[in-house]
């Protein structure tokens, strides 16, 4: 499988509420020049949507250029933790930060990936450089499934019911240890008042 190709998806995205987009940007910027990390709540409205409302910090050691891995048991602590404090939403995936690095995953953070992923196939990896761009960047990640495409099997048919591939122009494949995972598109939600207290508070 060529991972370097350019491709295109519109069949899937992730829709980021105000709230979880300030606490993951805020988190980040109070966490510089640590990476932070932390998880993310909300809802799998479609097969077309993810939708973030939330998103909880968690205690990871990070460093410069890392940040601890997340595995399934920890992921399955964590769950059970929020449940407990009132949560009623999903956890859809989990966030980090590359302070000044740009957006895209590590090794390690494939594997906390991976681990999520087996916690729930749809969830998202949202990695943030709250320095990018003046107001900070954002970019969602899924793995590739392997198996999907040793049998030939495109990974646009297990995120979208649309019965035709579509070709595609904002999305794009990466190779790393073997294993590659493509982007996913974010759209946010607020009004032109959230909008002003966003850049005001970032």
């Amino acid at each position: 499988m060529d991972c370097d190709r350019m491709v295109t998806d519109t069949s899937e995205k992730v829709l980021m509420k105000p709230l979880a987009l300030l606490k993951i940007l805020q988190h980040a910027k109070e966490g510089a020049p640590l990476e932070v990390m932390g998880l993310l709540m909300g809802s799998f409205d479609d097969k077309y949507t993810v939708t973030v409302t939330d998103a909880v910090n968690i205690p990871q050691v990070g460093t410069k250029v890392s940040v601890e891995e997340m595995d399934s048991t920890y992921q399955t602590h964590l769950a059970d933790m929020l449940k407990k404090a009132g949560y009623t939403e999903e956890i859809v995936g989990w966030y980090h930060s590359h302070p000044g690095l740009g957006c895209w995953l590590s090794g390690e953070d494939m594997n906390t990936q991976m681990n999520l992923e087996l916690f729930c196939e749809r969830a998202i990896a949202v990695v943030v450089d709250p320095f990018q761009n003046g107001s900070g960047m954002i970019e969602a990640f899924r793995l590739i499934n392997p198996v999907l495409e040793i049998f030939g099997i495109g990974q646009r048919e297990t995120t979208s019911n649309a019965t035709l591939p579509k070709m595609l122009a904002s999305h794009y494949f990466l190779r790393k240890q073997s294993r590659c995972y493509y982007a996913l598109h974010v759209e946010y939600t607020y009004t032109d008042i959230e909008k002003e207290v966003r850049f005001r508070r970032c």
